[in-house]
């Protein structure tokens, strides 16, 4: 009987032990793309300086903002109007001034937060471990990433990563875990598309698109499930609304010119075609 019983109980201890092994190994391949993210960026870590690609312009307002002498409506004349990028840069610079580690430090952060949004969003939206651990591999490993993350004149970084916070706000209202916490949920992803916006102007295109995206999950509301996205989407919908709504009012207070009359936004051009 003794024996019988230290059997099992050594049974029990190898099952543990062998699923122990099995979920450190789904851990790590989960991590996989991050750990490329930072891979990545060793190199650039590793030889930390600025060169021809990097915006000047950045490090000179980072100062003067700093300092206190910079105004939202520095770039009026461009017609562009991005102050979360610009503070964000100033953040920075405040931390050990032209130091650039620390700046290359901060773009290593935004690549390791958008790798884990985006594999977050995959599994909210239904998909597989191995889907997220696909789209996490295929991003980290995309043609733009060396140019986004290995220079400072880019606002794309810091615009993706609040757009997929956006979209992970808006899928967790397929959970409904109540009124208040729909409501925040709506809330935050305006917020973060305000953000977006106010990083760069090309957020704004997602209003229009959203509607799109709403007329797509109403029509496909009743195939495999597809209800559950209704509610989502028009929640999404209404968020980008607000948030294009409050960006061009804050908007006219530092900038006069419209973004299709600016030196730079006049030359955005959206063209629809089949």
């Amino acid at each position: 009987m003794l024996i019988e019983h230290a059997s099992q109980a050594d049974e029990r201890t190898i099952f543990a032990a062998a699923l122990k092994e099995k979920n450190t190994i789904q851990v790590l391949l989960y991590l996989l793309p991050i750990l490329l993210s930072v891979g990545i960026m060793i190199p650039r870590l590793l030889s930390p300086q600025f060169g021809f690609l990097d915006d000047g312009n950045t490090i000179s307002a980072a100062q003067d903002i700093v300092k206190g002498t910079w105004s939202p409506a520095s770039e009026a004349s461009t017609g562009r109007y991005r102050p979360v990028y610009w503070l964000y840069y100033a953040l920075l610079y405040a931390v050990s001034g032209a130091n650039p580690l620390v700046f290359f430090l901060g773009n290593l952060l935004l690549f390791v937060l958008t790798v884990a949004c985006l594999m977050m969003l995959v599994r909210i939206g239904g998909g597989s471990r191995l889907h997220a651990l696909l789209a996490g591999m295929l991003f980290s490993l995309s043609g733009p990433i060396i140019e986004s993350f290995y220079t400072l004149s880019k606002s794309e970084p810091l615009q993706v990563l609040f757009i997929l916070i956006s979209f992970l706000c808006a899928a967790f209202l397929m959970r409904r875990r109540g009124i208040l916490c729909s409501a925040g949920m709506v809330f935050l992803s305006m917020g973060s598309l305000l953000l977006a916006a106010l990083t760069k102007e090309t957020t704004l295109v997602i209003a229009p698109l959203s509607v799109l995206w709403l007329i797509a999950a109403w029509i496909l509301r009743n195939r495999q499930n597809n209800q559950k996205w209704v509610l989502p989407t028009a929640a999404y919908s209404l968020a980008s609304f607000l948030a294009a709504g409050i960006f061009f009012l804050t908007r006219r207070f530092y900038v006069n010119e419209s973004i299709s009359s600016g030196s730079y936004t006049g030359n955005y051009d959206l063209d629809f075609s089949l």
